[in-house]
């Protein structure tokens, strides 16, 4: 019988010993290898991401996490335990655990991409895919009026956030549209649950006419419960007698004018 090298032989006992859980113990124990796959992620459009990791008794794991074609996975390790996990991007500041992402009154809605699900991870390895959905919807308003455009646009709705579980939160929603009349205005405004949108035009501080945006979009079809939601061009005229709506991502580009 060949006998296995004694420094060969070291080397197994040796971290055998050193393994956080070996042989002998209750493998139950033991925490779980949850593999995350990202690689179905666009990682032309998401380089990283907050994980938020809970299970009933509080955190077990919040940090960013970088994203790569070359290196689509993240392993780590966690309790066995029925977890849930909430995936962001697109956020300037780490989510608070339970709390989801709130949009402050005035600011426009963030590029907002999120994966929330549920992990059973009470073996010893698991593996999920991660799938980031596109929670915003970006406004492009254009003007045919590139050169005398006197006027100022802001953005009201009714949802203001994302609850811990990645779905749309009632609450007032207000901002202002950036950009200019030669180069478009833009707002960024998160998932809706019904028709509140509206786009208002100010001149100066006084509101030269209201366009009810949420309706327009519910009149052409436009889908909020989408996985991922298609941004919308809103063609404004100079007189503000009329607009005409343009969703992105359909198989052919539609136009809906509405008379005011």
């Amino acid at each position: 019988m060949r006998m296995m090298p004694s420094t060969v032989l070291l080397s197994v006992v040796s971290a055998l010993i050193i393994a956080g859980c070996s042989v002998k113990e209750n493998r139950g124990e033991c925490p779980c290898r949850l593999l995350l796959d990202f690689s179905g992620v666009d990682t032309s459009v998401i380089r990283s991401a907050d994980l938020l990791v809970t299970a009933g008794d509080g955190v077990v794991f919040a940090d960013e996490v970088g994203i790569s074609s070359s290196d689509a996975q993240v392993q780590l390790e966690v309790p066995r335990a029925e977890l849930y996990m909430n995936v962001y991007s697109g956020i300037s500041e780490e989510p608070m655990p339970g709390e989801g992402v709130m949009i402050p009154y005035g600011e426009q809605a963030p590029p907002l991409y999120i994966h929330s699900a549920g992990v059973d991870s009470r073996s010893e390895s698991v593996s999920t895919k991660v799938v980031m959905r596109k929670e915003h919807c970006v406004v492009t308003v254009d003007v045919n009026d590139k050169e005398g455009f006197p006027f100022t646009l802001k953005v009201t709705g009714g949802i203001c956030g994302y609850d811990a579980g990645g779905l749309p939160v009632r609450g007032e929603f207000m901002c202002g549209v950036e950009g200019s009349a030669q180069e478009g205005f833009r707002v960024t405004v998160p998932r809706q649950l019904e028709p509140s949108l509206e786009l208002h035009v100010y001149d100066g501080a006084v509101v030269a006419k209201t366009f009810a945006l949420g309706e327009y979009l519910e009149r052409i079809g436009y889908d909020w419960t989408k996985e991922d939601l298609d941004d919308v061009t809103v063609m404004l005229d100079y007189s503000l007698t009329y607009v005409i709506l343009t969703v992105q991502g359909w198989d052919e580009e539609y136009a809906y004018r509405v008379e005011i």
